[in-house]
């Protein structure tokens, strides 16, 4: 059966909320210490304003990767990693560090996402903060699955899973178990990816994240097609086709239109199926999608014969 991926979205990391605190000098007195209490204080006004220049550069950073101005954002924000090692800030060099690391993976140079993924994963034990450190492990474990080196996906993913809830972050619990049933579902374990991605859902529903439920309900959908249950895969497609028209994302209303064409071809209704394609074919044309509008006319066309 020939899937059409959905497209890689940009991951985004918040900046931390609190800044590092930088000691007050006391008064200067007038002391025979002088010369050494004025260096103090400069050293220290110095350390203030380069982590001051380091947030800025991350922020720019983060603003760029967020445009798709990777270049641009991985400039900024290596500059920011390096002063943020002068000044010895491990909490923000970590999330520069992250953020490089995401930069590399979307550009699918994985050997320099995991370099900077690791270090950041070792800066993060320094501070002792399992959030920071759940969302490494599982940054690792989406660039292990894109290498299809499934089993160290899953035990990052694992790891990753146990430290949201040992922290009780219930949105990064659902999708990291969202991830979890993706690498069952890239290992045709269909059954596993189920139990898994209707965890992800149960969560989702509950918080009210509707595209991400969305996500999920179309992997749904996948699973239950490769075990050709079609009942289900069809009802699943259909609850995320109605998510990603409510929410005006066109490329993903096209991914379920054109699985439930699959799944109407494979129940031998072809009208129904001939009509789905159709309408994935019009969004795939307005888009320019040619990888999908290749795989539409190929499916139009096996109706056909």
């Amino acid at each position: 059966m020939t899937y059409l991926s959905l497209p890689h979205r940009l991951h985004s990391l918040s900046l931390a909320t609190a800044t590092l605190l930088l000691t007050l000098l006391s008064p200067i007195s007038l002391s025979p210490n002088l010369s050494l209490s004025l260096s103090t204080q400069v050293q220290a006004q110095t350390a203030e304003d380069q982590l001051s220049a380091a947030q800025q550069l991350l922020e720019e950073g983060i603003d760029l990767y967020q445009q798709g101005q990777m270049q641009e954002a991985l400039n900024r924000l290596e500059e920011a990693s390096n002063l943020f090692e002068q000044v010895e800030a491990p909490a923000e060099e970590t999330i520069a560090l992250t953020q490089i690391g995401l930069i590399y993976e979307n550009r699918q140079q994985y050997d320099d996402a995991l370099n900077a993924y690791e270090q950041a994963l070792s800066l993060a034990k320094t501070f002792d903060d399992p959030y920071q450190e759940a969302i490494i492990l599982d940054y690792m474990g989406s660039v292990y699955s894109s290498l299809e080196q499934y089993s160290q996906a899953l035990d990052l993913h694992q790891k990753s899973l146990a430290l949201f809830r040992e922290v009780d972050n219930r949105r990064s619990e659902g999708i990291v178990l969202g991830n979890i049933g993706k690498v069952y579902f890239a290992q045709e374990q269909n059954e596993q990816a189920i139990d898994s991605l209707k965890e992800s859902l149960s969560i989702y529903q509950e918080l009210d994240e509707n595209i991400l439920e969305g996500e999920v309900l179309y992997y749904l959908g996948l699973s239950h097609q490769n075990l050709k249950e079609y009942a289900p895969a069809l009802d699943f497609h259909q609850q995320a086709l109605g998510i990603f028209n409510a929410e005006n994302i066109p490329e993903l209303q096209a991914l379920a239109l054109y699985n439930m064409g699959i799944i109407y071809s494979q129940q031998g209704k072809e009208a129904m199926a001939q009509t789905s394609y159709q309408d994935a074919l019009t969004i795939f044309e307005e888009l320019g999608n040619e990888q999908g509008i290749a795989a539409i006319r190929y499916q139009m066309e096996t109706l056909d014969q």
